[in-house]
């Protein structure tokens, strides 16, 4: 059976990968050619993937929220169940484990869709900028360097970034302060159940 969360994670890795594979092309072409060859072909062409990369995120933005807000809760009330069938000793719990091994799974998938968004992201912003700064700029002419301080200024202004709907940049960290706040929660929820 293939779930929504299963093709979320295939449409999301996907694409971030052919993100990537067209910025090693333009990293690729840079390194050899440099900036001067066709600079407004090169600026042009990393600015589409860098609107592709930060639009991907808010596109994807409403499927990827409301299946984080649902594993969210689904996650928080499996731990709760699962430690208060433990704790009280309750047999016949086990669809309470089923439900916590079935949210945890998903955790798996954030991680690679978070891992893929910052590994694109590094890809396409930081790796690409250092290559551009690492081009030997005493053989360059006057025009190539303003055209590469340009795409510097491109690159500074817009970087690449995955974020959901502009409010908070998805990476590895996301997926770590989700489990911390899970956390959190179930302390709180056990705090007022022993009260």
């Amino acid at each position: 059976m293939i779930y929504a969360s299963d093709l979320l994670t295939f449409l999301w890795m996907t694409t971030l990968y052919e993100v990537r594979q067209q910025a090693r092309k333009l990293c690729q072409i840079v390194s050899k050619e440099g900036i001067g060859k066709e600079t407004e072909r090169k600026r042009h062409c990393w600015l589409m993937i860098s609107r592709l990369t930060s639009s991907f995120g808010e596109a994807m933005c409403l499927a990827t929220d409301g299946l984080l807000m649902s594993l969210f809760s689904s996650f928080l009330i499996g731990c709760y169940g699962c430690l208060t069938s433990f704790t009280n000793r309750i047999k016949r719990a086990e669809y309470v484990w089923w439900e916590f091994a079935e949210s945890s799974s998903i955790y798996i998938f954030f991680f690679f869709m978070f891992d893929t968004a910052e590994r694109t992201t590094i890809e396409a912003g930081t790796k690409f900028s250092s290559i551009v700064l690492n081009l030997k700029h005493s053989k360059m002419d006057k025009e190539t360097l303003s055209d590469m301080s340009l795409l510097l200024s491109c690159i500074s202004s817009c970087p690449p970034v995955v974020t959901f709907a502009g409010l908070v940049e998805v990476n590895r960290t996301l997926l770590t302060n989700l489990v911390s706040n899970s956390v959190t929660y179930l302390v709180l929820l056990f705090q007022y159940r022993r009260e």
